[in-house]
């Protein structure tokens, strides 16, 4: 994960931290008078809870692009991958090497 896809997921976690702080406190009435919970004391939530939400599907949709259009090269890596036996037997049978090198090969690996 390069450094701006890591700055925008510690961005849209603030984000998100922050809507679900203030949310809360919504719900438990703080701050807000009688009967003032879901009235006029809280109507700046919502525009609040929106921006953060778009924020993250925004955040999400940036990582997702990210993550598809980065380019993997699955043939190089595919012939590093096993044990040094299994690389040894597969140049072998790929006509690599020969079977003089191939035993010898074998012999330091045991």
């Amino acid at each position: 994960m390069n450094s701006a896809t890591r700055r925008l997921f510690v961005v849209g976690g603030l984000v998100g931290a922050t809507v679900l702080v203030i949310s809360s406190m919504a719900f438990a009435g703080w701050g807000a008078g009688p009967g003032m919970t879901w009235s006029l004391g809280w109507m700046w939530l919502m525009p609040l809870m929106m921006v953060g939400f778009w924020g993250l599907v925004i955040l999400a949709v940036v990582a997702s692009v990210q993550a598809m259009s980065r380019p993997r090269d699955i043939d190089s890596h595919s012939e590093s991958t096993g044990s040094a036996r299994e690389i040894l037997d597969r140049r072998y049978a790929g006509g690599e090497i020969d079977r003089e090198e191939y035993e010898q090969k074998k012999r330091d690996l045991a």
